[in-house]
């Protein structure tokens, strides 16, 4: 009689290997003719490892989606209006690239900005899942582009600071000379540049 160990068939080993033992297990006791067994035993095991194959569902793996949005500028529309326009899109495409796919670790999405006929990249947002959860925050994990602004051609609107103000004329109680009021040139504004064609 044929004994076999049931500690070798586990639920957590393939099939191709379960059935495999078994048919080496039992080869030698099930006929006198070992000629014919051979073929037989190699075509079945054959067989439980292809059938192994086609029923283990496949392995799962985590991915970064990467998006690429363009964004017109629209009318007359200020640099900043844009920026705050290409925030609230990159914020959407994360939220709805996590929200439909659970096998997202890591989004990259990169917004660019067209004007006229430049096309220039505004913003890259580059955050993992587990970053957006604790800060969905597009402003926190983006990359901006300084140089943006003049690539597509929009003249920044100057900002208060940004203006040079001109230094007050020297009055009678003080001089040029004096160490408390040191004199700090005065660079002529940069002229702009032509428009792109």
């Amino acid at each position: 009689m044929l004994k076999l160990d049931r500690s070798k068939f586990k639920t957590f080993i393939p099939l191709s290997v379960q059935l495999g033992s078994f048919l080496f297990a039992i080869a030698p006791n099930s006929s006198k003719n070992s000629n014919h067994n051979l073929p037989v035993l190699l075509g079945l095991a054959g067989l439980s490892w292809m059938g192994g194959c086609a029923i283990a569902p496949q392995m799962v793996q985590a991915y970064t989606a990467r998006f690429a949005i363009p964004l017109l500028r629209q009318g007359e529309e200020s640099y900043q209006t844009l920026l705050t326009r290409a925030e609230n899109i990159a914020r959407a495409a994360a939220q709805r690239s996590f929200d439909s796919d659970i096998l997202v670790t890591q989004v990259s999405i990169s917004i660019i900005g067209q004007n006229n006929s430049a096309t220039v990249p505004i913003l890259k947002l580059e955050v993992s899942r587990q970053d957006w959860r604790k800060f969905p925050d597009p402003q926190r994990w983006a990359r901006y582009f300084p140089n943006a602004p003049i690539l597509l051609g929009i003249s920044p609107t100057p900002s208060p600071s940004a203006v040079p103000s001109t230094q007050p004329e020297p009055t009678e109680n003080q001089t040029s000379d004096d160490p408390e009021s040191p004199e700090i040139p005065i660079l002529p504004p940069l002229p702009a540049l032509p428009p792109l064609p």
